[in-house]
Formats: structure tokens, sequence, C-alpha cells
């Protein structure tokens, strides 16, 4: 049966990897683009797993909103919580636009390291950076400051600093997707601390959050993990 499923779904996605060269107008590379299948009840453990066999450098994933599973969870929160490389999340519908604008999220700790990882990014694809920290009863001047001491060590020009004081009547996710809303970027970006088992299973965290709520694609990569540069990513390929 599992191998019945497999064949048939293997079949599917060659037709979709067809169509989707077709429609760009492309002729298909059997070398860029590998297919498979893999059948696992367990869908975030199978991509990990695989991840890790073909020494992965980034997770892309299609999200698809909030499911009846939220007490414990969706394969994009599972692999948020759990991929040592950097998740991509896709949310429905979207559609792709040309990279001019990332917003990342900063908590003003490991800063610098945070941003010099993401300019491997937005100098790749000559983005802008919105760094945001929002205050939440810390004082604003140390923290502007803190945060523009790291973007000047960052060595990258095209790095804003913005500092929003939260408000009262909105939660951090609130003010974060109106952030985004207003600002209109092209991608958001996120570094999710650690958290225990009790808050991965009880407490979902902004990022998972945001997951299941923004319109835009997110990118998490968890504190102290790398973005590895990649010779074949060239402007137009990310």
């Amino acid at each position: 049966m599992k191998e019945s499923i497999e064949r048939v779904q293997l079949n599917r996605l060659d037709h979709a990897v067809d169509r989707t060269y077709k429609q760009l107008q492309l002729k298909r590379s059997k070398t860029k683009i590998q297919i498979m299948a893999s059948h696992n009840i367990f869908a975030a453990e199978e991509i990990l797993l695989n991840a890790k066999k073909l020494k992965a450098g980034l997770i892309i994933i299609g999200t698809h909103g909030a499911t009846g599973m939220k007490f414990l969870g969706s394969t994009t929160t599972h692999l948020i919580n759990n991929s040592p490389k950097p998740v991509l999340a896709i949310p429905p519908k979207y559609c792709f636009k040309k990279i001019r604008t990332i917003v990342y999220a900063s908590d003003l700790e490991n800063t610098l390291d945070e941003l010099k990882q993401l300019t491997v990014i937005a100098k790749t694809v000559k983005a802008k950076v919105e760094a945001l920290h929002l205050l939440t009863g810390e004082n604003e001047q140390e923290s502007k400051a803190k945060l523009i001491t790291a973007i000047k060590r960052a060595g990258y020009k095209n790095i804003k600093a913005v500092i929003e004081i939260e408000k009262p009547d909105l939660t951090i996710l609130e003010h974060l997707n109106a952030y985004l809303r207003r600002t209109k970027p092209q991608m958001f970006v996120m570094f999710p601390q650690e958290r225990s088992l009790f808050d991965k299973l009880f407490v979902r965290g902004k990022t998972e959050e945001l997951a299941y709520t923004t319109k835009l694609p997110m990118l998490t990569i968890k504190k102290n993990s790398r973005i590895e540069r990649n010779p074949d990513l060239r402007p137009g390929l990310f």
C-alpha cells in the first residue's frame, strides 16, 4: 500500500513539475530539480529525515492556515521548532514578487550575528532590510543604540533600524502583522528561540502563530544556526 501511494504521488508531482516548467516557458532540467515521494503519517519527521540525507541547506514548505490540530501544531510548526536548517514558509495563493524589502524582527539578542546571516540573502537579491524591534518596557534610546551599533557592524549599507513601541491594546503578533500590512515587504524573517517541550505543546510562540497568519513568505532560522553560502544562489533564483 505504501509503495502504491508513493507511485501515485510521484506521478502527480512529476506532472506538476512539468506543468510549472511549461508555464514558465523553460526547458525542464533533470539535474536541477529532482523529485521524490515518501509516505509517512509523521510528515515533518519524514521531511527532516530526507533533508538530512540530501544535505539540504533550506527547507521550503507551503502553509495552509490554521487547522483543527492547533493544540499539537502543524507540519510547518514542527519544522520551525525542530529543523536545524532554515525553513521558508509560503502562504497559500501567494504570487511571487521580486524581493525588494525584507523585514527582520529582532529581540536584540545575537543581532549582529543574525544580521550577518541575513545579509547573505539580502546582498544576493539586492534587497533592503528593515530591522524591527518592538519595545516592551525597555529603554527606547538604549535599544535603538544597540540596534544601530549592530547594523553598522553588519557590513551592509542597505539596513534600516526601526523601533516601535508595543501598543497595550495589541498583542505582539497583532503588532507585527499590522507593521507588515503597513510596510508591505516581500519577506519576513525571524530567528526563533529554543523552547522547552512544555512551551512547544501548550504555548504556541510568536513565530508559529505568524506561520498561520502571515500573508507573505516567512523565513525562520534557528538561533545559533547558519545560512550556508550557496554558489548557485544568484539573483532571481531565491
